[in-house]
């Protein structure tokens, strides 16, 4: 699974980036955040804490 953020609806507030228990997600243009997915532990942390769900999951 890859976890990934839409930069469209990320409000850029910073939860997912607090809650990331590895520090694989950190900030980009915009304060729009990004994850790096080779650090990513799929713990799912940064999912629940997203207040407008821009976290989504693909295989």
């Amino acid at each position: 699974m890859i976890r990934e953020i839409n930069k469209e609806i990320c409000v850029g507030c910073g939860k997912c980036e607090v809650s990331c228990i590895v520090g694989c997600i950190s900030e980009k243009e915009n304060k729009k955040r990004e994850i790096k997915f080779s650090a990513c532990v799929n713990c799912g942390a940064c999912t629940l804490v997203c207040p407008v769900g821009s976290i989504v999951v693909r295989d």
